[in-house]
């Protein structure tokens, strides 16, 4: 019978969340660590234990240095599974940014999972574009209809039945298609 190969201990390190700590980790480490891991849970800057104020961070990198410094202390062939929560994920991108050689995966577990080549608003920059992109388009198409329209003056924008909602109030886009229903 062949000798079972030697189990592989891994090292986690556990990244926490916003407004958590390494604290929030408690119920992972022993599990992590009683399957025969190395488990290290740091607390970020200004959470947890670390002492900083709050005040003191200004940057998602300050936030970030306890991990970093973390990283930038292990020996140059220990690579380490990092693992983060929520917000924690932004955090794990960076330090994997910055220290691939150090990180053999990287766990986002319900996470930000950002992309670290844009700035950090850039999909909600492109939510925003998206949304702008499509009030044009809307402008546009309500102008053409309106160019088209000859009978349309403003005095024909006024409430009709079918354009008063339960609450009372007047939706002139209801009027515009009840007024309009009738050219061609």
């Amino acid at each position: 019978m062949a000798a079972a190969a030697p189990k592989v201990e891994k090292h986690f390190v556990l990244v926490h969340g916003a407004c958590h700590g390494a604290w929030s980790w408690y119920k992972l480490k022993p599990r992590l660590e009683s399957a025969g891991h190395r488990v290290t849970a740091l607390d970020l800057a200004a959470s947890g234990i670390n002492m900083k104020a709050i005040q003191d961070v200004h940057t998602l990198y300050e936030y970030t240095e306890p991990l970093l410094e973390f990283l930038a202390s292990l020996p140059p062939n220990e690579k380490v599974v990092l693992v983060g929560h929520s917000l924690g994920g932004l955090n794990l991108a960076l330090a994997m940014d910055k220290y691939p050689g150090k990180v053999a995966v990287g766990v986002f577990m319900a996470a930000f999972m950002p992309d670290t080549r844009h700035k950090p608003s850039y999909v909600l920059d492109q939510v925003e574009r998206k949304k702008r992109k499509k009030v044009k388009q809307v402008a546009k198409t309500i102008s053409s209809l309106l160019a088209k329209t000859t009978e349309f003056s403003p005095l024909s924008l006024v409430p009709t039945s079918s354009a008063v909602n339960s609450a009372n109030s007047w939706n002139p886009v209801k009027v515009f298609r009840y007024e309009t229903a009738g050219a061609s």
